[in-house]
């Protein structure tokens, strides 16, 4: 069918993945997980990578988006300030940019499923606030052109059309994934969770 088995890690698994292992089970490719939002990057990024190129896999990164809608600073109830640094999608995306371990045979690509709709309040998100951040986050890192997402999601900021310029790196754990609007088609497809 055409189709590259694939996984992705991130920093939750490690520096010591047993990628020759990984690659004799018959998976050809691997996304890294390379930046958690404005959180510090994975410590293990270039380990992982560095231990998937050398198993002969091909290799992507991926940064985790916190497109939260909050300023970056505040006060405390007693009257101390605090600031947060790389709320904006622009820092967001400089920040990203500064860690590369690349070439990278896969597309760049952004991950989207954080915050979920029920905390929105809280980190002060709405349906265009998300998307206007994540296009705005997209433009300022031109090469993460592949974005990973569910369909659910995508629903909770209401299927933007302009989200149409990524390639579409699916999360459905169905047996036939449901490709939502204004894709009609993926590109990737993230049928599980649970594999190992």
């Amino acid at each position: 069918d055409g189709c590259v088995p694939m996984i992705d890690v991130s920093s939750a698994q490690g520096p010591s993945i047993d990628w020759d292992e990984v690659a004799a089970s018959g998976i050809e490719a691997v996304y890294v997980e390379k930046d958690v939002g404005n959180d510090s990057p994975n410590p293990h990024c270039k380990a992982q990578l560095d231990g998937a190129r050398a198993a002969g896999l091909l290799c992507g990164v991926y940064s985790f988006l916190y497109p939260i809608g909050l300023p970056g600073s505040g006060t405390n109830q007693d009257g101390t300030t605090w600031a947060i640094n790389g709320r904006d999608p622009q820092s967001q995306a400089a920040m990203h940019k500064a860690v590369d371990y690349g070439p990278y045979d896969l597309p760049e690509a952004i991950d989207l499923e954080w915050p979920k709709q029920a905390d929105w309040a809280k980190w002060g998100c709405s349906v265009d606030q998300i998307a206007q951040w994540v296009l705005a986050y997209s433009f300022a890192r031109p090469r993460a052109t592949r974005l990973y997402a569910s369909p659910s999601f995508l629903k909770s900021i209401g299927f933007p059309r302009e989200f149409g310029r990524f390639d579409m790196w699916l999360a459905d754990w169905s047996d036939r994934a449901a490709v939502p609007p204004p894709w009609t088609t993926w590109n990737a497809w993230q049928f599980t969770s649970t594999a190992k």
